[in-house]
């Protein structure tokens, strides 16, 4: 029997405002964000021509996940960070809740170039989102999947936090074991506002080999051992927008902005037919921070070192 699989960013919500940074990454980003929406049909099971997806996608569920980017230290400065993340997301009949907050623990915060002050820029950062996503079916191999997201990233204070998204796409399915699927997005949030196509392509023998494997975000490779474990190596984006409190000491009613390329490789394990947990090495690259001021101009930047973190999940689906 398959079981239905899950694009993931490595501990990270989905949200509209960790698309926007600057011009060059925003594009790079939505680009990756809407592949990876699209990826939750790509990574599902595939239908048989006399069955319907709704029942997987409509199924209830309850999502938590925890991990943490081991301290790193920035490029042009002695700074360390470390941040750890909490997750948790509740989907029911479509309609998906997702709430997560991300706590950062300082090594000699005050050499920090774009801070100016003593203690910490900031400590703990909260990310808030709502979606909808359907599916209609056009034909026994061929379906429309549309979906709309609203969401908040903020210190404290929202106002100027509030983000918004649309997409759609079409997926089809060509044979037993390959779909592929085309769509659009538009998304809007106070930096910025974007429009982006993007294509998607899945093959799925899990019944057979065992293998299956995705291009997209995330790009990955899968393989079931039996019915209850699965091996994981997968490449995904790790991002995030957040609106600073008012009298933040780094940006007063600002923004920060942080993006890395996180490729993971973990196990799944299903002990239940309705449980799955999973736990998964991760490594970040490329990791970029960038600071706005409350127009939305970038008045910082900073790298930090690569390096390694960890991710645990259990999902429950009733």
């Amino acid at each position: 029997m398959r079981r239905g699989a899950r694009g993931m960013h490595p501990g990270e919500s989905l949200t509209v405002g960790g698309l926007l940074a600057g011009m060059k990454y925003l594009m790079l980003y939505r680009r990756l964000q809407i592949l990876l929406f699209l990826a939750f049909p790509l990574l599902a099971p595939a239908a048989e021509p006399s069955q319907s997806p709704l029942p997987d996608l409509l199924q209830p569920r309850v999502d938590f996940r925890a991990g943490k980017r081991l301290y790193a230290e920035f490029k042009d400065s002695p700074v360390e960070v470390s941040v750890g993340y909490q997750g948790l997301s509740v989907s029911y009949m479509g309609v998906s809740f997702r709430y997560r907050i991300s706590t950062y623990n300082w090594k000699d915060a005050e050499n920090i170039g774009f801070f100016p002050g003593n203690g910490d820029p900031w400590n703990e950062l909260h990310a808030l989102s709502i979606s909808f996503r359907s599916v209609r079916l056009l034909g026994d191999e061929t379906m429309l999947i549309y979906g709309l997201s609203g969401d908040i990233g903020a210190e404290r204070q929202m106002s100027r936090s509030f983000g918004a998204g649309a997409n759609l796409a079409v997926l089809r399915r060509f044979g037993e074991s390959w779909s592929g699927s085309a769509g659009i997005m538009a998304a809007y949030h106070p930096l910025r506002f974007g429009v982006i196509p993007a294509i998607g392509l899945r093959y799925d023998d899990e019944d057979e080999s065992g293998i299956s494997a995705s291009l997209g975000v995330p790009t990955n490779l899968k393989y079931r051992v039996d019915e209850q474990w699965r091996v994981v190596a997968e490449g995904g984006m790790a991002s995030g927008t957040y609106r600073l409190k008012d009298n933040s000491p780094v940006s007063e009613k600002g923004y920060f902005r942080h993006r890395a390329i996180v490729p993971r490789l973990g196990v799944e394990y299903r002990p239940l037919p309705n449980l799955e947990l999973s736990a998964s090495g991760l490594y970040y690259f490329d990791r970029q921070w960038r600071v706005y001021d409350r127009r939305g101009s970038r008045i910082a930047s900073s790298r930090l070192d690569s390096g390694p973190g960890f991710l645990l999940s259990a999902e429950w689906r009733f």
